[in-house]
């Protein structure tokens, strides 16, 4: 991401700008003293001494600064700000501190690193990150529109104001001799409003009884579903503990041409790393007029001439009859009182005339963001499937819902995932979520990709420039597909690597389409129409993908045809309807994720490549077991690492060597493994009475030492140089972090 920062602003015409500074604003009294903020002070110390400082002042008695030490929130950050300015009328505590927050400082001791000598664009290149982190949490956990933060890096300050578009910052105060300027910053801010502060003033907290109202509403929602057989509804959302004042909240959205009081608890999906851009979050609401649920979608929409707001193209496909939509309740700009709420720092560089003092990094480009809302009846995501029947069906009501809008309207969806196509109360598709959706009418094409990774088709993936066509949104479908059958329902290989859903650049999935392990039945599922379907549809697209990987001459004629068939919908549909005909559908077929989260990942000697390996687990006990836990005839691939499982919270994976039994010295030995999204194995709960030839001396959940036994034969006691008489292996576990918008955390919640 390009760090979209403008600045240095002149401290004073910042504070004129987004403060309320007058001339005639009094000087601050009492002048704070950084005296005592030297070189090579302690961070601990230089934050404690900044507080009492202007805690005493009383400059904004409205606030008081507090150090931060740590979190405890599970789901917060390790890092987090050095000082939380909160309002004096709350209970601070570390552990709600991204709840509770005002504004922020981030200090650093060393004053080098904020030279007045230095490139501003570089050092907001190197710095911006974690500062960008704490921003991002902070928005996500409450409702802004924009928030304030300081830096101090020894005796320097620099002022920083955040909103969806980008960071607008002031120039570098010296606080040894312009303490002043600090001083006015927070006298001006105690003064300003909650909305002036960034505070969205279309929400508002809500009383306990009206959260009760919410968790209630939720409660019998669950049960309901439940009764149904409808799965993956358990974890809509987890609303807080109700006496927090962050519990519930009251959200104004227009609903039936009238202004609706909407409660809503946590967001169930929309944690974003980024302070920057669309930032969506969805909510299940409480309608207080029709006394329902209903789902709430809040987002940051791109203000742009070639894209079409998302209420828009609704009506758009409604006027044309376009089949499989969510019913919309409502879906407009968020405005307070006639003005609608936009970011403002694209305003200083998109401006005519630029500012003397204007930087900007030359490839950052910062658009305008508009505060929009969508209120939607409930459906459900497309893993609530209960047969793959049904999950079937709704993909191909989607695929409808797509020739439709193209064929009538000119609309491409152009965010196909597995998550957008989702169930109705009826068990038929619905396609959601146009809020990308293309008019090709006004734009045929738009600069820049979009979509979700793991279902983005090979073409999109291999060209940012590429044009998108109707085939990409279709082949996107037959990744979801393939996706969800994968994880969802039993088949032949469920070791079988699929992490190029993963991969970014396409060439991983023109392999495996290439690789002719599905095409070539080396992989089946159980339930037969749709295993016949996908390898159908696999063979389709492996013909529409030949023409990239041979030269115009040698491809064949019925490549060409095939190739030309592919973007009539209809060929697709005609399968789909054959599989949907069929009369060899299991019920209730659906299984829990096959695909588990955080797989381990080994090194694998080369010399056992390509061989069928087993897997011990142990308990992580600190104690070797006298059983392990196999996972059987894992295929090692050709590959510097292989993907083989995860450890649950109480085991552990010590050692993998070949199934057939080798002598103690030819164990294959996990040099290394980290933890990392989308896992590739179950790893089975029943145990056998077999133990390795490798014991755990001790084992713990984020470090695993083992201890190979050498066999009995001279050569294998020989201990190595600087070995001793056994070879011990210390293994680290690394988090690898979890992808944008397609993330499979999405997975944990319910219905949207």
């Amino acid at each position: 991401m390009v760090p979209s920062f403008v600045g240095p602003m002149p401290a004073f015409d910042f504070l004129r700008k987004f403060m309320k500074f007058k001339k005639k604003t009094r000087r601050p009294q009492p002048r704070l003293d950084f005296s005592e903020v030297q070189g090579g002070m302690a961070k601990g110390d230089m934050c404690q001494h900044i507080c009492r400082v202007v805690n005493e002042s009383r400059l904004s008695p409205r606030f008081r600064l507090f150090t931060v030490t740590k979190t405890f929130d599970a789901n917060d950050t390790q890092s987090h700000p050095d000082i939380a300015g909160v309002s004096q009328n709350l209970p601070f505590s570390d552990e709600k501190m991204y709840n509770l927050m005002d504004f922020w400082l981030d200090v650093r001791a060393d004053e080098g690193e904020s030279s007045r000598e230095g490139d501003f664009i570089t050092h907001m290149n190197k710095n911006w990150k974690q500062m960008g982190s704490y921003t991002a949490t902070v928005m996500s956990r409450q409702h802004r529109t924009f928030i304030f933060s300081i830096s101090i890096c020894g005796h320097f300050a620099r002022f920083y104001r955040w909103d969806r578009s980008g960071c607008t910052t002031s120039e570098l105060v010296d606080l040894y001799n312009s303490p002043e300027v600090l001083a006015y910053f927070l006298l001006c801010y105690g003064r300003l409003s909650a909305t002036d502060r960034g505070f969205d003033p279309t929400v508002e907290t809500a009383t306990l009884q009206e959260a009760n109202l919410l968790r209630k509403a939720i409660a019998q929602f669950g049960e309901e579903c439940k009764e149904k057989g409808r799965r993956n509804v358990t974890a809509l959302q987890k609303p807080s503990k109700l006496e927090s004042p962050w519990s519930a909240f009251i959200v104004q959205a227009k609903v039936a041409g009238s202004m609706r009081r909407l409660i809503i608890g946590r967001p169930f999906s929309g944690d974003s790393d980024s302070p920057f851009g669309r930032a969506t979050k969805a909510y299940l609401a409480y309608d207080l007029t029709d006394k329902r649920l209903v789902f709430l979608k809040d987002s940051w929409r791109k203000e742009d001439a070639m894209m079409t707001a998302e209420g828009i193209v609704y009506e758009k496909l409604q006027e044309n009859e376009v089949p499989s939509l969510p019913v919309v309740l409502s879906a407009e700009d968020v405005k307070h009182g006639r003005k609608i709420q936009k970011t403002v720092t694209q305003m200083f560089a998109n401006s005519k005339v630029r500012p003397k003092w204007l930087q900007i990094a030359p490839s950052a480009v910062l658009k305008t963001y508009v505060h929009y809302r969508v209120v939607q009846e409930i459906v459900f995501p497309l893993v609530s499937a209960t047969s793959s029947r049904e999950y079937v069906q709704a993909i191909r009501d989607a695929i409808v819902a797509i020739k439709l809008a193209y064929e009538t309207g000119k609309l491409l969806h152009r965010d196909i995932s597995a998550w957008n196509i989702m169930i109705s109360s009826t068990g038929r598709g619905v396609l959601n979520d146009w809020d990308h959706a293309l008019d090709i009418l006004l734009c045929e094409r738009h600069p820049g990709r979009t979509g979700t990774w793991q279902f983005l088709s090979i073409g999109m993936l291999a060209e940012n420039a590429k044009i998108h066509e109707i085939h990409d949104d279709l082949e996107s479908c037959y990744w979801v597909l393939l996706y969800i059958s994968f994880h969802y329902f039993q088949h032949s290989r469920p070791h079988y690597n699929i992490d190029f859903f993963d991969e970014s650049s396409g060439r991983k999935k023109s392999g495996f389409l290439m690789g002719n392990d599905l095409a070539g039945s080396k992989i089946h599922w159980t339930c037969t129409p749709l295993n016949n379907l996908l390898h159908e549809l696999t063979i389709i697209f492996q013909m529409y993908q030949l023409d990239a990987h041979l030269p115009p001459a040698r491809i064949r004629k019925e490549f060409l045809e095939q190739h030309a068939l592919i973007g009539k919908v209809d060929v697709i549909l005609e399968h789909f309807d054959r599989a949907l005909a069929s009369n060899e559908w299991p019920e209730n077929d659906a299984l829990e994720n096959q695909r588990l989260e955080n797989p381990i990942e080994f090194e694998v000697e080369k010399e056992y490549r390509n061989t069928i390996a087993t897997i011990f687990v142990t308990g992580n006990d600190g104690n070797a077991p006298a059983l392990s836990t196999p996972v059987s005839n894992v295929e090692v691939q050709h590959a510097e690492t292989q993907t083989v499982g995860r450890p649950e919270d109480d085991t552990t994976i010590v050692a993998l060597h070949d199934d057939t039994p080798l002598p103690p010295s030819k164990l294959v030995q996990p040099r290394r493994y980290s933890l990392r999204p989308r896992a590739n194995v179950n790893i089975p709960g029943e145990q056998q009475d077999q133990t390795p030839n490798v014991a755990p001396r001790y084992v713990t959940r984020s470090r695993v030492k083992l201890e190979a036994t050498r066999g009995p034969t001279k050569e294998a006691t020989q201990p190595r140089k600087n070995e001793g008489r056994s070879r011990q292996i210390n293994a680290t576990s690394k988090t690898r972090p979890r992808a944008a918008r397609g993330s499979s955390r999405l997975f944990e919640f319910g219905a949207y």
